[in-house]
């Protein structure tokens, strides 16, 4: 008998026997230095460390990028180091467009400037504020603004990547999120503002409103950095930005985080095991889980298609490269977590048709295969499914949700994605006696009311011949 078989069966027993057991830095503070730009205006590297409330993930020696996709009108900017803030004496107009550029990297953390002497009681503390220089090109990459050591608090006005007093800028301590949307919503408290707040895994976005302003901020969760503007005000004439990180993506993809999903539900509390077959069907392993079990993914890479996969259509191009992954099944036992399955360096599509993670020729599995144009991927998805099934796609500004619905009733499938990334959030995925839902640990999802439990199952015969069905087939 295999060791697999052993384990399973142990773990399920176990279960039978004693069901309860599977039930459920130091702040700087010092004013701030000239750090100047190099004579070819070349951004230097920093020494600062980061303090107390922001991510360490903050590459301080390396340089963000945004792409301008809008921007209305030349617009003024105020240089602290010149005037006061108050004064109101430009320093010079400044203007961009799309296919112009904005380049960041950060020189430390220090105290307000001096000369940054806000209106309103600010919301952001005087102390350990980011400073950066900051350069702002044109369409054709013709430098137009160019600050060296420029405060956080100055970019946010200067730039309106603000709401009144919640100068929120190029980066916001991501380490006290609570502390930076109880400040937002006092902000829209205090002003009467239209106001929303927004959270994915990855992604955390701030909506302000009212007759003289729209203001869309998305940031960074994990990190603090701005990642997505889209601002609209009338201060006598109209100024507009939108701009987008370009830097997230590549992050994304050096694959050095571990993404753990709970289980809330495995088999409506009745299925033994699932078997893992690659894509031509053949055996691979038998995992199960159950509630408050745990499925871990590494993604490894992007490769080409698996060449071994012959059977299933497919809406997502060949020329696309995919995600591949490495995965581990845990089962929630007496003493802790038990490792059913350990799978490395599998595709994503094969992961996605063992677990049901898809429909028909739209296998999305852990990580969609395309994420830029989500009018495609809707019409992909529309496309693949027969007359007679029902298919609901809603978005959000962060998520988009698959909610599939086979006509006989043998398929449900519920999947949520992150736009921008592609990253499954959960799922909730139903196929014959296969059932599992599942939700990745850091995404916030108020999950719909639970269904009175069913009577337990005490027909031991029943069970018994289950259990040796299974272990016919892992012999």
């Amino acid at each position: 008998m295999k060791k697999k078989s052993i384990l399973i069966i142990s773990v399920l027993l176990l279960g039978i026997v004693f069901p309860t057991a599977f039930l459920t830095i130091q702040p700087r503070n010092q004013n701030n230095p000239i750090i100047p730009l190099d004579n070819d205006n070349e951004f230097i590297k920093s020494s600062a460390s980061i303090p107390e409330g922001y991510s360490e993930e903050i590459n301080m020696d390396g340089v963000y990028v945004y792409n301008i996709s809008g921007f209305g009108d030349t617009w003024n900017w105020y240089n602290y180091d010149d005037n006061r803030s108050d004064n109101y004496d430009i320093w010079q107009k400044w203007a961009t467009g799309l296919g112009g550029q904005v380049f960041v990297n950060f020189t430390g953390f220090f105290n307000r400037h001096v000369n940054d002497t806000p209106w309103s009681p600010p919301r952001f503390p005087d102390e350990n504020m980011p400073y950066m220089n900051i350069i702002i090109t044109k369409p054709g990459g013709l430098p137009n603004v160019t600050r060296n050591n420029c405060s956080n608090s100055e970019i946010a006005n200067n730039m309106n990547i603000n709401f009144f007093d919640f100068d929120s800028g190029i980066l916001i301590p991501s380490e006290n999120l609570s502390q930076v949307k109880q400040w937002a919503n006092d902000t829209a408290t205090i002003y009467n503002l239209d106001f929303k707040i927004e959270e994915s895994y990855h992604f955390i976005k701030f909506n302000f409103a009212n007759i003289y302003q729209t203001t869309e901020l998305i940031y960074n969760r994990l990190n603090g950095l701005l990642v997505y503007i889209n601002t609209t005000a009338d201060f006598g004439s109209i100024y507009h930005l939108e701009m987008t990180l370009t830097n997230f993506t590549l992050e994304f993809k050096e694959f050095e985080e571990e993404y753990c999903y709970t289980v809330s539900e495995y088999g409506h509390g009745k299925q033994l095991a699932t078997l893992w077959e690659d894509l031509g069907f053949n055996y691979v392993d038998t995992w199960t889980t159950n509630q408050n079990g745990t499925i871990k993914v590494n993604f490894t890479g992007f490769y080409n298609k698996d060449p071994s996969d012959t059977v299933y259509g497919d809406v997502f191009d060949n020329s696309l490269t995919r995600a591949w992954l490495d995965i581990e099944v845990y089962f929630l036992g007496f003493m802790g977590p038990i490792q059913i399955m350990s799978l490395t360096n599998r595709s994503n599509r094969e992961a996605a048709i063992a677990m049901t993670l898809g429909f028909w020729n739209f296998q999305s599995g852990f990580l969609l295969p395309q994420i830029d144009n989500i009018t495609d991927l809707k019409n992909k998805a529309n496309g693949t499914v027969p007359p007679s099934d029902l298919l609901t796609i809603e978005e959000t500004e962060l998520t988009i949700k698959f909610d599939y619905v086979q006509a006989s009733g043998f398929q449900t499938t519920d999947l949520i994605y992150e736009k921008r990334t592609g990253l499954l959030l959960r799922a909730d995925t139903e196929c014959g006696d296969y059932q599992i839902t599942m939700k990745l640990d850091g995404f916030s999802y108020e999950e719909p009311p639970e269904s009175p439990p069913s009577p337990p199952n005490n027909n031991f015969l029943e069970l018994l011949i289950k259990l040796l069905i299974y272990l016919y087939l892992m012999i």
